[in-house]
Formats: C-alpha cells, structure tokens, sequence
C-alpha cells in the first residue's frame, strides 16, 4: 500500500523530497529584475490653482435615516465631489472651488441634495 506514484505531478515531488530523493531539481528563488520605472514618483507636484476668476461654492447635504459624524459624512461625500468638480473643470484641491458638507436626519427618502452657486 506504500507505493510511490510514478505519474506524480513535478509540484508533488518537490513537496514531497522523502519519496523522490535525488530524482527531484532543487527549487531555486526566481531573480527578480528591478522595474525601469520607480513605484512612485518622489518629486513633489504643487497643486495648481485656478487663475481663473470664477469662483464657486458646493452645498452637499445628505438626508439620512442614521446621523454619522463629521469625517464619515465628509468621507462618504468623496466621490462625489470628484465628480462635481471634474464636470465643473475643476480640479477637486482647486482654491476657486469651496465645498460644503451637511447631514440631516429625515424619515423620508435618502438621498444628497446638491447646490452650485457661483460668487
């Protein structure tokens, strides 16, 4: 019952050096080649501001069943200022552009109610 499988697959038998002995290739670390580009770029980038003279202001308030606290709110908003600010041109760190976050409790539908002024 203390048969050696002799279809065993090269993976089995390099698990399992007992039964094959020597008939088995050593296992040798594969050499990496480091990336001819590095991960990240480590020279800092300002952000641009606007020069532009337009300026606006983004109201999100969000109506909920459940009050989170502040940085949640701001947190959960996050995607959608990115959006906002792309399909205004902006960039979302701009300086012309000011957002606002706000949360109130409602029994009603949920939702984000969203208000663009322009100063």
């Amino acid at each position: 019952m203390n048969e050696i499988p002799k279809n065993a697959s090269e993976s089995f038998k390099l698990r399992n050096p007992h039964l094959y002995g020597n008939q088995v290739g050593k296992v040798e670390a594969s050499v990496t080649k480091p990336a001819s580009v590095p991960a990240l770029d480590s020279r800092k980038q300002k952000q641009k501001s606007s020069s532009r003279s337009l300026e606006v202001v983004v109201t999100m308030c969000v109506h909920r069943r459940r009050i989170v606290d502040d940085d949640n709110n701001i947190g959960s908003l996050k995607p959608l200022r990115d959006a906002i600010a792309g399909t205004l041109g902006f960039d979302d760190g701009d300086k012309a552009i000011t957002f606002q976050c706000a949360q109130v409790y409602t029994r009603g539908q949920e939702g984000v109610q969203v208000t663009i002024e322009k100063l």
